[in-house]
């Protein structure tokens, strides 16, 4: 299974990602979190921001992503994911283990949460200023961080993941 969790920068990601590991594991389930900064600080460090740049960010994540679920590994994975054809692309490729979360706050409460200083930047093309993130189409679950604790949000999406998967033995 894949739990991708995608939404502007500061939105709330990767919080929900390290709680949905925690969580996940306490059941006795394997898993692994692939935070996209620190994928960038490594395997993507030979990429920039351009859109093609961005393309093959996302590329190089699906790709280990689907491996390490296909090793019965639960991945949850926090990166912006901006444009529709990547997540697109996502479902193709990982199927129906593939869960999409849209971490969803307003530019200005990430803009207000941004204790990295991403958004005050000017050497990178910044999602939702200088450029667009794609509102998901058919999210699986919409995590709404700005009105939604951190607990209320995680216990959403382990929710859906028991139904979707564990109420139904889907291993």
């Amino acid at each position: 299974m894949v739990i991708w969790l995608t939404g502007l920068s500061a939105s709330g990601k990767t919080t929900i990602g390290k709680r949905l590991e925690v969580g996940l594991e306490r059941f006795g389930y394997k898993t692994i979190l692939l935070d996209g900064d620190d994928l960038r600080d490594g395997l993507c460090s030979d990429l920039g921001f351009s859109y093609e740049d961005r393309i093959e960010n996302i590329r190089r994540i699906r790709h280990m992503a689907k491996m390490l679920s296909d090793n019965n590994i639960i991945v949850i994975v926090a990166a912006i994911t901006p444009y529709n054809e990547m997540r697109l692309d996502n479902i193709e490729l990982i199927g129906n283990k593939y869960i999409e979360v849209h971490v969803d706050a307003s530019i200005e409460t990430c803009i207000e949460r941004d204790y990295k200083g991403l958004y005050s930047k000017k050497d990178i093309r910044m999602t939702g200023i200088d450029d667009v993130y794609e509102v998901p189409i058919c999210p699986s679950i919409t995590c709404n961080t700005y009105v939604e604790s951190v607990n209320e949000s995680v216990a959403k999406v382990m929710d859906y993941v028991y139904e979707k998967f564990f109420a139904r033995s889907f291993w």
